[in-house]
């Protein structure tokens, strides 16, 4: 049992970066299973006080690593150094076993008459209900931790629900594969736009609005995208796509082709950043100039100036750089308002000015709590219009699978959170990476607008993106 709720916490929240790299969830927690075995075993043939005390020690940091996991998320080498230490504890069981089978046995002269097994039946027999008994404890005690340390942010009944109308083919790849996504708007029918999605084992693929794949790259272990429209190249307006390819920590550049929604390459070198790239955004300022900000796990934040070169290809240029804390990923600029915003993923959301000549200033907007509304990790950001005419900052709150939403009022307002919940014909959405969002009319399927929405967790196949209809999601919000 509590093996069982271990796993589902740390299926939810830990061990991303493990996976990632291609080791599977199952690896961390193979150790733990086969201890538990061992463990049942020896309880119920009554083995030594030593074994007991090992389990219960073990149990313990277990149980321990969980509610640090809810309480300081973001914190995984403490967290995972309670798991080692606890496995360690567990995986000792059997050796602390086996040096006590080698103790002489007790005299039985003038004591009792019955064999050594017959009178250490009733004393095993309690020994292993006591055990039971207290792993029972152990778990109901955890259990009610974490529901307390989630605190808010944690309670469904606190969220709107919205539901996916749609979904993209799985990846290709197994495990965790798909991030972010990026709504190309067809310049001249809505309902010939496409859904452009990263695979960080494998490349950049492309969809139409009923999810089927029309184009995949194997160009990369592609992370971020993003884009933008109206970028001249050879006198022609052009969007522009631009994605962090980790493989060799390089910035992707591709052009959209309008009349068939896929990518044609559009780099004119190998844009070397620097740096161990991982997130991305896209920034147009007043005059029309096109930027990329890229970033790290690091803290490292860079902005690139996107250019023409003179073959008519997109070259790019370092125009600022500096250090932005802790581990960052999902960004996005608003162009209207001139800011960038940036998270940090267990600490919330920082606001920059988007200029080349903005400096380091920043402001929090958002911060990341237990009790929410935006629980860590922070992941994708998008901004929208509202039909109000006011702007809007959407967030993935990873940390208890929901979408927050706030005003771009100062000081920025809440005034929503969400989640997408299983439907008629489409699963729901958990471990959201990358979002993104546009309130253009995209024909039948999504007249009011669509929002996409990685889900790491799609049933019994691939990761996908989910399609919701935006009215879906604005109603829900506070006016």
């Amino acid at each position: 049992m509590l093996v069982l709720v271990l796993g589902l916490d740390d299926s939810l929240l830990v061990h991303e970066a493990a996976e990632q790299n291609g080791i599977p969830q199952a690896v961390f927690f193979l150790p733990y299973a086969v201890a538990t075995l061992l463990l049942a075993v020896m309880l119920v043939r009554g083995e030594s006080r030593g074994m007991v005390l090992a389990f219960a020690l073990g149990a313990m940091l277990l149980a321990l690593s969980v509610f640090m996991d809810q309480v300081a998320p973001g914190h995984h080498l403490l967290e995972d150094g309670a798991k080692l230490l606890g496995a360690l504890l567990w995986l000792a069981v059997p050796v602390i076993a086996c040096a006590g089978r080698h103790r002489p046995a007790d005299s039985t002269v003038g004591g009792d008459a019955r064999s050594p097994a017959q009178a250490s039946k009733p004393h095993r027999g309690r020994k292993a209900v006591g055990a039971v008994a207290a792993a029972v404890a152990l778990v109901a005690a955890t259990g009610a931790a974490l529901w307390t340390a989630r605190g808010d942010g944690g309670t469904p009944g606190d969220h709107g629900l919205a539901v996916a109308t749609g979904e993209t083919e799985p990846m290709p790849h197994e495990g965790d594969s798909a991030d972010d996504s990026a709504i190309w708007v067809h310049p001249d029918s809505g309902a010939r736009s496409t859904i452009i999605g990263t695979d960080k084992r494998g490349g950049i693929a492309v969809y139409d609005l009923t999810g089927d794949e029309l184009q995949y790259l194997p160009h990369g272990e592609f992370n971020n995208v993003d884009l933008r429209a109206d970028f001249s190249l050879g006198g022609e307006p052009t969007t522009v796509v631009a994605a962090s390819d980790r493989s060799d920590n390089t910035l992707a550049v591709y052009r959209v082709d309008a009349s068939t929604g896929t990518l044609r390459d559009a780099a004119a070198r190998i844009i070397d950043v620097g740096i161990a790239i991982y997130g991305l955004c896209l920034y147009r300022d007043e005059a029309g100039e096109t930027y990329a900000f890229v970033n790290s796990k690091d803290g490292d934040l860079q902005q690139w100036h996107l250019v023409e070169d003179a073959a008519g290809f997109v070259d790019a240029v370092l125009v600022r750089s500096l250090d932005a804390g802790g581990q960052l990923e999902g960004c996005v600029a608003d162009d209207e308002l001139g800011q960038l915003y940036l998270g940090e993923e267990d600490v919330g959301i920082w606001a920059y000015d988007a200029s080349p000549e903005g400096g380091d200033e920043r402001t929090l907007v958002a911060e990341v709590s237990a009790d929410g509304p935006l629980v860590a990790d922070v992941e994708g950001l998008a901004v929208v219009q509202g039909s109000d005419g006011e702007r809007y900052l959407v967030a993935s709150s990873q940390g208890n699978n929901t979408f927050v939403v706030y005003r771009q009022a100062s000081p920025p307002e809440h005034v929503g959170t969400f989640a997408i919940a299983e439907g008629p014909d489409v699963d729901g959405v958990s471990q959201t990476d990358g979002i993104d969002v546009t309130t253009a009319d995209l024909g039948p399927a999504f007249p009011p607008g669509l929002f996409v929405a990685h889900d790491g967790d799609n049933d019994d196949e691939n990761q996908n993106f989910k399609l919701v209809p935006w009215d879906a999601i604005a109603t829900q919000l506070t006016p």
